[in-house]
């Protein structure tokens, strides 16, 4: 999977993003990204850092996440059909109902993840 954009491409992208990524306080203070619902289908995102961002029900499918830090994150109802997740970080991830079709999770961490009731196998 090649990951190329055009500069208005990426300029759409992150001025998207941009626009919907707020930030939450939680209890203790602290800041959560919010990207729940954002669609990032076929994005390469390798690389990114997204621990313990709210990514509920967010669209992936096809993307590149190859080393990704999604640690702690709340992937609950996430579309990760053919999403490449080579050495991502999921360790303590909430990935209940996610789906996972043809995933590739080679190499990545799911220590402690929260699997339950997820949809697909994966290719890895």
């Amino acid at each position: 999977m090649l990951c190329k954009l055009s500069s208005l491409d990426h300029e759409a992208t992150t001025t998207s993003i941009i626009r919907l990524a707020t930030t939450d306080q939680d209890a203790s203070g602290a800041g959560q990204l919010n990207l729940s619902r954002v669609d990032f289908s076929y994005a390469c995102l390798k690389n990114v850092f997204f621990s313990h961002a709210n990514l509920y029900d967010a669209d992936f499918r096809m993307a590149d996440l190859t080393h990704a830090n999604l640690e702690g994150a709340n992937l609950e109802r996430a579309d990760l059909r053919g999403a490449k997740l080579t050495n991502a970080n999921l360790k303590g991830a909430n990935l209940r109902y996610a789906y996972l079709n043809n995933a590739d999770l080679k190499g990545a961490k799911l220590d402690g993840a929260n699997l339950h009731e997820a949809y697909g196998s994966t290719m890895n």
